[in-house]
């Protein structure tokens, strides 16, 4: 019986990483904001000790990286260092991510370091996703997307 409960789990986060793959694909920013928190949901709360923006920056870039998403992080341009860059066939999202803030304060430092400026001759779309975690709630609080 254990074996067959195992094979289920990892076929719901095989499903949960393409499903995840697939709204970056599709610009889908509200289901990718959907899967990240079902993520964080499932962290148990024993882990969840004295976290930072530095801790959900990590989260972020392991599940994207897992999926097999080309992600870099803190990516440094001539006016500041991009938290996270995620390029796809279509796109090129550039992260930014607070605590405890707002998604307003992320997309405009995207905005005004021009994170995205070194990406002006690439043929992809670019898009701009200010992110906000709420350390009492251990999610995604609020995000605002911009393109560009």
């Amino acid at each position: 019986m254990s074996v067959i409960y195992a094979a289920d789990e990892q076929k719901e986060a095989r499903i949960r990483m393409g499903a995840l793959l697939d709204a970056l694909e599709a610009q889908e920013l509200d289901k990718v904001i959907e899967i990240l928190n079902a993520t964080f949901a499932s962290i148990p709360y024993g882990l969840w000790q004295k976290e930072n923006e530095h801790f959900y920056h990590a989260l972020i870039h392991l599940t994207f990286s897992l999926m097999g998403a080309y992600v870099q992080s803190e990516v440094h341009t001539a006016k500041g260092r991009c938290d996270a860059l995620v390029r796809t066939e279509r796109y090129i999202y550039a992260f930014e991510f607070k605590l405890d803030k707002s998604a307003e304060d992320a997309l405009r430092q995207i905005k005004e370091k021009g994170y995205l400026a070194p990406f002006a001759d690439a043929p992809q779309e670019k898009i701009a996703v200010g992110v906000n975690f709420s350390s009492a709630d251990k999610r995604v609080e609020g995000h605002l997307v911009e393109r560009w």
